[in-house]
Parts: structure tokens; sequence; C-alpha cells
């Protein structure tokens, strides 16, 4: 096992141990989204935010839920073979090609 298998291993025995162990799932997410299981990720950010037990903790949590989600929308976006134009004389985007620029990423 690599190192980042092992650690996966290791936060999943924790938290068979003790699913309320919140940072634990935080951890979990984390390492997650950098070894690119975004699924899992947003799932384990998803358990977190169950165990918040202030509205400033709840508001860390969804802030990454929301940059994970962001990034998977990011990278659907990028394999989606849309041309997307950006004129930098204006600052304005311009509508995707192939699309009326409304359309769900998921």
């Amino acid at each position: 096992q690599t190192s980042l298998e092992e650690a996966k291993a290791k936060f999943a025995q924790a938290l068979a141990a003790d699913p309320q162990f919140q940072t634990a799932y935080l951890h979990s997410a984390s390492l997650k989204t950098n070894t690119g299981d975004i699924e899992g990720a947003i799932e384990d950010y998803d358990a977190a935010l169950e165990l918040c037990k202030t509205e400033a903790d709840a508001v860390d949590v969804f802030t990454m839920k929301n940059q994970v989600v962001a990034q998977r929308a990011a990278i659907k976006f990028c394999h989606s073979g849309v041309d997307y134009a950006f004129d930098p004389t204006t600052a304005e985007a311009e509508t995707p090609t192939g699309t009326g620029g409304d359309e769900e990423l998921d």
C-alpha cells in the first residue's frame, strides 16, 4: 500500500470506531480531494456538516465543501468540449458555443 492508501484506510478505521469524529471526516475529505475522489470528498463534507455544533463551524465546513463542488463543476466543464471565449478588452465572457449558457453541469 502507498502512504495515501494507508492514510485513507486509517481514516476509514477512525470513522468506523467513532462515526462522530468530525475532524476525521474533514481530513478524509481533504485527502480524497487531493487524490481525485471528488464524490467521496463531498460525501465526507456532508457527514462533517451533520456534526457541526455551531453556525461558524457549519459555515467553515460548507465553504470547504463548496470549493470541492466548484472543482467538480470546473472539471466537468473542462471535459465538456465547450468553447468558452473571454474578451480581455471588455472583461466580458461570451456564451459558451453550443449552449444558451443556462445549462446545469450535472
